[in-house]
């Protein structure tokens, strides 16, 4: 007789948690989009334009140095990671030769060491959808009172009240617990590697939507940020926005998803590799149902893959985060140039 891994009711409710945010993560909006009786400044306030992909092309496209950055940036990430790639599966492949050749030393490797669980599972989603979720909405509808649609501004005070002490409380039970990972140095090489790796799949996914997206007679809309931040009139939208894409959201959605959310789901899962690939698709597409973007949702699944991928080898909460803010940079940076016109 099998009997049933004793872990599969917290795998189910790791499942279940996806659909929840997928559902409840729009309350939000949905409560913003009936207002009791708005003031008449909010029906006059213009609201941010949702460019399309075309749009946003042709505003970076048209500003010299956006369109420099963009280019450099993303085509230097691109070629560094499929050099990385090329050298990492050929030294696989040669470690592989020369152990099948009994060569002395050959399979001499340092130990990895998996990136432990800190919390049970159940408790691990449980503070996941507090901070990312639960406690963001709660602070949202407060922050409206009913009133209408909230700022950029609340919103990331939203989001940062919500995760900013999930994701300190991970980072503090990691230093107590003392476990081993990478030194700084090494870390941030990682991170910096791994973000161009993560180029290197990331713009061949958006192209691919894209395509997808004008064979159905779709047009493809950029996400909502991306249009704020050369849409919006306020001043202060795009500078808030590229330190919270920058610093805070990185650091926060790392230590939750990375740090707390997939260990978990990995040691609920099986045994071995099936359990880590497992773990690292299911918070992939967390990762990206969260971002609430259809455009760039398969783009965003492939850089969670790899940020996962980075933390399983490295161990280092600091590599994922050194990679996630480096692309959220190069991705704001364009943007705000051609927001002025440079």
């Amino acid at each position: 007789m099998i009997r049933p891994h004793p872990h599969r009711r917290q795998t189910w409710a790791a499942l279940l948690l996806v659909l929840l945010i997928g559902l409840v993560g729009s309350v939000p909006t949905a409560a913003a989009e009936e207002p009791v009786e708005p003031p008449p400044a909010a029906e006059e306030e213009a609201e941010p334009k949702v460019l399309s992909l075309g749009e946003l092309e042709e505003r970076i496209t048209s500003a010299p140095w956006a369109s420099r950055v963009a280019l450099i940036s993303r085509g230097f990430a691109i070629l560094a990671g499929l050099v990385i790639l090329l050298v990492g599966l050929w030294l696989a492949y040669d470690r592989r030769q020369a152990k099948a050749a009994g060569v002395a030393g050959a399979t001499a490797r340092p130990p990895r060491t998996p990136p432990p669980s800190l919390f049970p599972p159940g408790m691990s989603f449980l503070l996941a959808a507090l901070g990312f979720l639960v406690v963001p909405t709660i602070v949202i509808l407060i922050l409206s009172d009913g009133a209408g649609k909230v700022s950029f501004q609340q919103s990331a005070l939203a989001l940062a009240i919500g995760g900013l002490p999930v994701a300190s409380l991970v980072v503090q039970r990691r230093l107590r617990a003392k476990w081993p990972g990478t030194g700084l140095a090494r870390a941030f090489v990682s991170g910096i590697s791994g973000f161009c790796i993560a180029t290197a799949f990331v713009v061949p996914a958006g192209l691919l939507t894209l395509l997808v997206m004008k064979y159905a007679g779709q047009e493809p809309a950029a996400q909502e940020l991306v249009s704020m931040m050369l849409t919006t009139e306020d001043e202060s939208v795009p500078w808030t926005l590229l330190v919270f894409g920058v610093l805070v959201a990185p650091f926060t959605e790392e230590a939750i998803f990375r740090g707390l959310l997939y260990p978990a789901i990995r040691d609920a899962g099986p045994p071995g590799r099936a359990g880590v690939i497992r773990a690292a698709i299911l918070v992939s597409a967390i990762f990206a149902v969260v971002h609430r973007s259809a455009t760039a949702a398969l783009g965003l699944f492939c850089l969670a893959m790899v940020l996962t991928w980075i933390y399983e080898r490295t161990n280092s909460l600091f590599a994922v985060v050194v990679a996630h803010g480096t692309n959220n940079l190069l991705s704001l940076l364009p943007l705000l140039l051609a927001r002025y016109g440079i």
